[in-house]
């Protein structure tokens, strides 16, 4: 780390220039940036970047050619590697069209308006602490990746002391540089590695280990072996299973579903249903998407005749499983 007014940024190298680490976020990366020249994120974007207040924004979410060629050549990575740190790479892999404010499968941070609530940025407190230099993984942002498989544990969603999201763009220059960490609390200052202790841990079974993987390998991949449908692109295998997830807790069916869901299978979903107000998996907690995502793994164990015979037993039609999303639904949905 180099102080603040040491810091110059007009040749053509910064005077710190990390590359971002395996499957690092962009936000971890401007984050370790900034801290590594003596600055809050703040303070360093508003210097790179004069006028625009990245800090506020989801900057994971974005397709900003001209902040990814300045990171390019300022800190000497590939282009291709800086637009890999990003969300909206993921297209083509994870879903098929390009949002401007949303994507599938992504968990939405509340950066400026609602910093507290527990979503947006999960994280392995045992991956952080053995890593060499801390940061945030680009899979800890997916809203199906809820459990580390490498620690066989559930991510934790917010700081175990305060309750707060982890937001480190809002790290403030109260105190010295030295002092500040990428994994610290941006409200209670308690170090997020802290936490990998056991009574943190909350270990995960076998089945949905097994998921986790399954969908992280599918994802690598990019293709996935359907039965009766053979080996099929993995934007389309995720595309079929954001539209079961959302007929599952969709209007007035949701709340039959859910009986449905714990008397076949024994789940018991966390979720209160409010009559005329939907659901958005993204936007629910962790243990909410997990129930759902083992309610996903039964409907898809011998595809697709377990499904099949869950929605002629609940009377659930064709008109309802596809919904108003005919024409972008894959093939071995349909």
């Amino acid at each position: 780390m180099i102080e603040a007014d040491e810091t110059s940024f007009t040749g053509t190298l910064w005077p710190v220039h990390l590359k971002p680490q395996a499957d690092e976020l962009l936000s971890s990366w401007l984050t370790r940036l900034a801290l590594a020249h003596g600055q809050t994120v703040v303070a360093f974007t508003l210097r790179v970047w004069p006028g625009r207040i990245l800090e506020a924004r989801d900057v994971d979410l974005w397709n900003d050619p001209g902040i990814f060629e300045m990171l390019s050549t300022k800190t000497s990575t590939p282009l291709a590697r800086v637009f890999a740190a990003t969300l909206a790479s993921y297209e083509g892999w994870l879903f098929d069209k390009p949002r401007q404010c949303h994507l599938p499968w992504a968990l939405p941070r509340y950066l400026n308006i609602h910093p507290h609530r527990p979503s947006g940025l999960q994280f392995c407190p045992w991956c952080l602490a053995s890593d060499k230099e801390p940061y945030f993984r680009r899979q800890w942002r997916l809203a199906f990746m809820v459990l580390c498989p490498r620690h066989r544990t559930l991510l934790l969603e917010r700081c175990q002391r305060c309750g707060m999201a982890v937001c480190y763009e809002r790290q403030t220059a109260k105190e010295p540089a030295t002092q500040w960490t990428l994994t610290q609390c941006y409200k209670c200052r308690t170090d997020l590695r802290k936490f990998a202790k056991p009574r943190y841990r909350r270990p995960v079974d076998s089945a949905e280990l097994e998921f986790a993987v399954f969908l992280q390998t599918a994802l690598r991949r990019d293709w996935v072996e359907m039965p009766q449908n053979g080996v099929i692109y993995s934007h389309l295998f995720f595309t079929g299973l954001h539209q079961i997830m959302r007929r599952l807790t969709y209007g007035r069916m949701a709340q039959p579903l859910k009986a449905a869901l714990f008397q076949a299978y024994g789940i018991d979903l966390p979720i209160d249903y409010v009559t005329g107000k939907g659901v958005i998996f993204e936007q629910l907690n962790m243990l909410q998407r997990r129930s759902l995502l083992q309610a996903l793994n039964c409907l898809l164990q011998n595809w697709p005749d377990r499904f099949i015979e869950f929605c002629q037993a609940n009377d659930l039609a064709s008109a309802f499983l596809i919904g108003d999303h005919q024409k972008d639904l894959p093939f071995w949905y349909l």
